[in-house]
């Protein structure tokens, strides 16, 4: 028997590439553009024109 998550449940980013992968994934789902300007656990990013 599967243990289903509940809904709104969210795996811990545990590395740089889990990072990435998820600012990826999140500007694609909301259709955001994204410039990666340094990878990491703090990343250094543009998204959508605003730096953060």
């Amino acid at each position: 028997m599967k243990i289903q998550k509940p809904a709104g449940h969210f795996e811990p980013i545990t590395n740089s590439r889990e990072f990435t992968d998820e600012l990826i994934r999140h500007c694609s789902n909301n259709n955001k553009d994204l410039v990666i300007i340094h990878e990491g656990m703090e990343p250094v990013v543009k998204i959508s024109f605003s730096n953060y």
